[in-house]
């Protein structure tokens, strides 16, 4: 009987190392039912619940966070990264792996470490426009390197390295605005605001729905998707008083029927949300986190007129209100921007993706 080829992802902490890799589970797995795949992950992170829903069996590790400043919780999280290299080097003996595949996230460093110490195929992807820490650790160990656009490959070197696009999970594709309106009981008369800050969440944003909210619902009904555990009694109270309020964490269906539904989506900058909504061409208003790596990323697609922009630093509920207003009564601006969104990435259905593992898996 033919030995079965066990695949790993890992990522967390934060979901945007998560959707481009559930989006290329989702499709490899069709095509290669006789693969296993397996998922690692933080401990008590976000992405142990969504990943449960693509039914991945999920193995949380000990990891720690990387820190560019001096903090004495480096000291602690160098122990974390310890105990994490070994709980990745039994499971990768225990389990004969043939291939580990990470986006980012702290949690994968010590698994591409144990796998590049196993010799065992890695792949890291790189997808925002600034590398990241983890993946600058784990670029030296991994076999190839897969960047999201043809800039990534002036980070890495040219030899191992190769463009495959961003891929969006399918669910995101799935649906029409019809179908959203009415899974989500809205009124398909009234503009829709999807309001979001990534898998974990955004404070500042949430604070600035909820300053907003009564102007907000004047003109638009608004899905905020809060963040786990982030939904308190200020949440409760705005839904009871409003009817076009309609708060969620982030759960698979509630996204995936609020992103078709949208007419605006109002969120942070992530790469892997900026790329599900390139791939579904939806009208962006987009906040980064001030002083990150965001701004790279907002700046790449203001460079192509591809997204509007507000600055956390600035902002006030009064103009965050009248910014959303302004695109909602200028229907050619959001057909341009919807456009031109559409036309950013070269590969959001994930086949380049898909193929260049294909190849690692057949050496």
């Amino acid at each position: 009987m033919k030995e079965r080829k066990i695949i790993i992802f890992s990522g967390g902490g934060t979901l945007g190392s998560v959707s481009p890799l559930l989006a290329v589970f989702t499709r490899w797995k069709r095509l290669r039912p006789d693969f296993d795949f397996w998922w690692i992950g933080t401990r008590g992170g976000p992405e142990e619940e969504l990943i449960s829903q693509y039914r991945i069996p999920f193995v949380p590790i000990f990891s720690g966070k990387l820190r560019r400043y001096f903090s004495v919780y480096n000291l602690l999280d160098l122990v974390f990264i310890f105990f994490g290299f070994w709980q990745s080097l039994f499971f990768l003996i225990r389990r004969r792996s043939a291939l580990v595949v990470s986006a980012g996230g702290y949690v994968s460093v010590p698994l591409h470490w144990a796998a590049w110490l196993l010799r065992v195929p890695s792949v890291i992807h790189q997808q925002d426009l600034e590398v990241g820490l983890a993946n600058r650790l784990m670029a030296r160990f991994a076999t190839r390197i897969f960047v999201a656009l043809p800039e990534g490959l002036n980070f890495f070197p040219k030899k191992k390295t190769v463009v495959v696009g961003n891929p969006a999970r399918e669910e995101m594709l799935q649906h029409t605005r019809e179908e959203g309106i009415e899974k989500l009981k809205l009124d398909s008369a009234i503009p829709v605001v999807l309001v979001f800050g990534g898998g974990t969440g955004a404070a500042a944003l949430n604070r600035l729905v909820e300053k907003a909210l009564g102007q907000l619902v004047q003109f638009c009904q608004v899905i905020h998707i809060t963040g786990k555990d982030k939904s308190g009694e200020i949440t409760k109270e705005l839904a009871e008083k409003y009817e076009q309020y309609h708060p969620y964490t982030f759960i698979k269906e509630a996204m995936a029927y609020a992103m078709a539904s949208a007419d605006l989506v109002v969120s942070r900058a992530g790469f892997a949300s900026l790329s599900e909504m390139s791939a579904t061409g939806k009208v962006a208003l987009i906040m980064p986190i001030p002083d990150s790596h965001q701004e790279k990323n907002v700046e790449f697609f203001v460079r192509r007129k591809a997204i509007e922009v507000i600055d956390e630093r600035t902002v006030s509920s009064q103009s965050f209100a009248d910014a959303i207003r302004e695109l909602l009564d200028d229907s050619a601006r959001r057909e341009q921007l919807s456009k031109n969104i559409s036309a950013v990435f070269l590969d959001t259905e994930g086949e380049k993706f898909i193929e260049e593992l294909e190849k690692i898996i057949a050496k």
